[in-house]
């Protein structure tokens, strides 16, 4: 698209790089009046730490994250779009998952460091839809000194040290607005004097040397799954349990109850997906084990009742049995472990599955999500 093309390159992208605390980055931003920032964390506790400082700071500022309820994650996009809409000012704090998924535009980003392709999935936050003809936005990317093998304890640290080697070459060779974050080109592009390096150049760089390896057991597991006799359920089984093939762990459902409604042991229910909140299970104390071929759950009582609904020695899940009825059930630790094993499991003479696990009144606030001290 030529005219995509143009626009793109008529845009001044200056990008700062430094060692700094994010938080304090995300602060001078807003002081200076920019009136449309988005500030992106790699982990969901800095981005709340970030917006507690912020929000006294700034007329409007909302946190988005992945631990929101489906039904206020939803409602806060159509908050942010039409903050976007009507072009008021806003500053949104958050997380990875605005890097895909989201239709939001601004002029200013502030985020932590991460590999080159995920700053250019951010960058492309800004200057895309209602600043599309705009000219000049501006990047400041903060970082900290790597402590070990995992940056922010998820990226390889590797990595993104290679990608703030580059980005600082680059800008050091033709200045802040040294870098093409919108259009890729095998060789350095000239615009209006300007000589710039395009993104896909840098990214080269940043995993020059990366050698990937090969995962001998997800590849046991994908053909196992792509055998003709293995039918839909049992793959599903397998899928919940592996976390899927991108994801470092299980994703368990956790729920929220409405209001003023307290779960009883054998109460029945109408669950509403809307209140469903996805979570790591490591972060509810549930341990999968996968070793030597054997298979096995481990659930942190202690841990999982920080956040989790739990009265003496078991916790408060809901359950579906057959057909469409759906009750709180207080299980035992042995009880919660088979019915993740193996998707479902009997329980007082009854077969069960499981839907979720209830999530304690306290822990849930629809302003900052599900409060786990992680």
């Amino acid at each position: 698209d030529k005219e995509f093309a143009s626009l793109a390159l008529e845009k001044r992208f200056s990008t700062w790089v430094k060692e700094a605390d994010l938080a304090e980055v995300a602060v001078e931003a807003v002081s200076k009046g920019d009136d449309f920032v988005l500030v992106v964390a790699n982990t969901v506790k800095d981005a709340v730490a970030i917006y507690e400082k912020l929000r006294q700071r700034t007329g409007k500022c909302l946190l988005l994250h992945s631990r929101f309820t489906i039904g206020d994650r939803a409602r806060k996009i159509r908050e942010i779009e039409s903050f976007m809409k009507r072009r008021r000012p806003l500053v949104l704090v958050s997380t990875q998952v605005v890097e895909v998924g989201v239709n939001l535009d601004f002029r200013v980003l502030v985020t932590s460091a991460a590999p080159i392709s995920s700053l250019v999935q951010r960058i492309g936050r800004i200057g895309r839809g209602i600043f599309l003809k705009e000219k000049d936005f501006e990047i400041h990317i903060a970082y900290a000194r790597v402590k070990d093998d995992l940056y922010d304890g998820i990226y390889s640290s590797r990595v993104v040290e290679m990608t703030i080697k580059a980005l600082k070459t680059a800008i050091n060779k033709h200045g802040e607005e040294g870098v093409s974050w919108k259009i890729p080109s095998s060789e350095e592009i000239m615009m209006d004097g300007r000589r710039m390096i395009p993104y896909n150049k840098l990214a080269e760089y940043a995993y020059e040397g990366i050698e990937l390896e090969l995962n001998d057991e997800l590849t046991r597991i994908l053909a196992y799954l792509t055998e003709p006799y293995v039918n839909s359920a049992e793959a599903s089984r397998y899928m919940i349990r592996l976390g899927g093939f991108i994801r470092d762990s299980i994703i368990l459902p956790a729920y929220v109850p409405p209001e003023g409604e307290e779960p009883r042991d054998g109460d029945t229910l109408e669950l509403k997906p809307e209140r469903l909140v996805p979570v790591k299970a490591e972060l509810l104390g549930v341990v999968f084990h996968r070793a030597s071929g054997r298979e096995r759950i481990e659930v942190d009582l202690k841990k999982c009742s920080k956040v989790v609904w739990t009265e003496g020695d078991k916790i408060m899940a809901i359950l579906s049995g057959r057909g469409d009825e759906m009750m709180y059930k207080l299980v035992t630790l042995s009880e919660l472990a088979n019915l993740l094993e193996r998707m479902h499991a009997y329980i007082g003479g009854r077969l069960f599955s499981l839907e979720a696990l209830v999530v304690r009144d306290d822990r849930y606030s629809p302003e900052v999500g599900l409060l786990i001290d992680d």
